[in-house]
C-alpha cells in the first residue's frame, strides 16, 4: 500500500548483504542504494522508518 501511495522505499545494499538478503526476492518497487546515499537522505529527511 505504501508504494501505491507514492512512498519511496529504499533498501541499503550493505545491510541487504549483511542480512543474507542476496538470495531473497524483494517485492517489486524498492530501490537498492548504497549506505552513503541513505546517510545523505536521512540528513535531509523530515522522517525516516527502519525495521
Amino acid at each position: 500500500k505504501s508504494l501505491e501511495m507514492g512512498v519511496e522505499i529504499l533498501v541499503c545494499e550493505a545491510s541487504k548483504r549483511m542480512l543474507g538478503w542476496d538470495k531473497v526476492d524483494l517485492i517489486p518497487g524498492p530501490k537498492i542504494v548504497g549506505a552513503a546515499t541513505l546517510n545523505d537522505l536521512v540528513l535531509e529527511a523530515d522522517a525516516t522508518m527502519w525495521f
